[in-house]
């Protein structure tokens, strides 16, 4: 049961991980008609998404229990949109809420979001390639389950499939109700696809936030170590916790992350992964109603 002060978010930013949510969720948490998580920290709940995520009904929606009653409450959690069950839990939840999907080139994509888990100390697998290899394997059954991190951010060539994702919302939601843009818009055109969103949302549009982009991405110092460390932290028993042990290890964490951004991705595996998502960019092309003609050149 809702209390009377709690209320359910109006908007859904549902992702595609390392496709700019972090960079939106900057701009629009400065528009004094919307209100989000306030920190990063809290920024993904994922509360619909059954597999992952904040299971409390209540101190999900403590989440935005500041809001006035004049604001759009938004909600930012990449996994509602590989997780193909979440759509249909949102429009249970709120059959009129919007819902916004940003998309980005998933050859880029695939790869941002392999640097950003081993950067975070998720992946344990380096190179590039070899987290491919082992993607069909960590995809069957229930045989993988990671100690630390969401499935499918595991999944890096098949979270890219956008088209089933897409689709799972248009089953649920009017087309009205959804907004899809590319990280292409958002790089050559940040105020007018900041004009746009405001437009989908019915708020003000000559707000004009601090337009910076957010979560740049990078790879650690010593690729295999950032994964032991993070596993060392989270096991820490609690006399390690008491004298300090855990919080070394997330300094040396922080000190060997990288800041530099994403070394280039080898010229093979991008062809090869350019070959594989061929037809889905062509389904997404006509599911869209976008002519995607640079994604296919690489």
């Amino acid at each position: 049961m809702i209390k009377q002060d709690q209320r359910i978010p109006d908007f859904f930013v549902v992702g595609a991980a390392k496709s700019g949510t972090t960079s939106l969720w900057n701009w629009l948490k400065q528009h004094p008609a919307v209100f989000v998580a306030p920190n990063l920290e809290d920024k993904e709940p994922a509360y619909y998404s059954e597999c992952w995520g904040m299971k409390d009904r209540s101190r999900y929606l403590n989440l935005f229990s500041a809001a006035c009653s004049k604001q759009q409450i938004g909600d930012f959690s990449t996994p509602y949109l590989t997780d193909l069950d979440s759509a249909a839990l949102i429009a249970k939840d709120n059959p009129m809420a919007k819902i916004i999907i940003l998309i980005r080139n998933p050859v880029d994509r695939a790869y941002s979001l392999y640097n950003w888990m081993l950067n975070n100390g998720y992946e344990s697998l380096y190179p590039f390639e070899k987290a491919l290899e082992a993607e069909a394997s960590r995809m069957v059954g229930d045989q993988f389950q990671p100690e630390i991190g969401y499935s499918h951010n595991f999944f890096y060539f098949h979270s890219g499939l956008y088209t089933s994702q897409i689709e799972a919302y248009k089953a649920q939601f009017n087309d009205g109700q959804i907004k899809v843009l590319l990280l292409d818009d958002m790089i050559l055109d940040r105020k007018g696809v900041m004009n746009d969103i405001c437009k989908f949302l019915d708020i003000d549009t000559e707000f004009v936030p601090k337009m910076e982009a957010k979560n740049r991405g990078g790879v650690p110092w010593i690729p295999t170590l950032q994964h032991k460390l993070r596993i060392k932290a989270r096991n820490c028993s609690g006399w390690e916790k008491a004298v300090g042990i855990r919080f070394f290890l997330i300094c040396l964490m922080r000190l060997n992350a990288g800041r530099r951004g994403n070394p280039r991705l080898a010229s093979q595996t991008r062809k090869d992964l350019l070959f594989r998502y061929q037809e889905e960019v062509k389904s997404l092309e006509v599911l869209i109603n976008r002519d995607l003609d640079v994604w296919k050149r690489g």
